[in-house]
């Protein structure tokens, strides 16, 4: 596996300093909504679901802690799925063009 020098290490972590509280049931990206910010789990259960023609909710993965759950985003914008608290959940906020541009350095 691969090693992240401390310069990037320092970058990654100066991304990662918006955060906010989501309530538990609550749906915090819809689909087609573009954010700017990848997510970052910090605690909690969100999952990615989509909306079924008959009105209800699949489910089509459950996140962990430390999950980058949009980095498709980077490419594909806006999401296909939404993203739902199912308890409460601490996320971490880090803007798509900074990273971008720390993968542009370091490439």
């Amino acid at each position: 596996m691969g090693r992240v020098d401390q310069e990037t290490a320092i970058g990654i972590a100066n991304f990662c300093t918006k955060t906010k509280r989501v309530r538990a049931k609550n749906e915090f990206v819809r689909k087609g909504q573009s954010t700017g910010h990848l997510h970052i789990l910090i605690s909690g259960w969100p999952c990615r679901c989509k909306d079924l023609s008959d009105g209800k909710r699949q489910i089509t993965s459950l996140l962990l802690a430390g999950d980058i759950w949009d980095l498709d985003s980077l490419y594909i914008d806006p999401p296909d799925e939404s993203l739902y608290a199912l308890t409460p959940c601490d996320i971490a906020l880090v803007s798509r063009a900074d990273l971008k541009r720390l993968m542009r350095r370091d490439s």
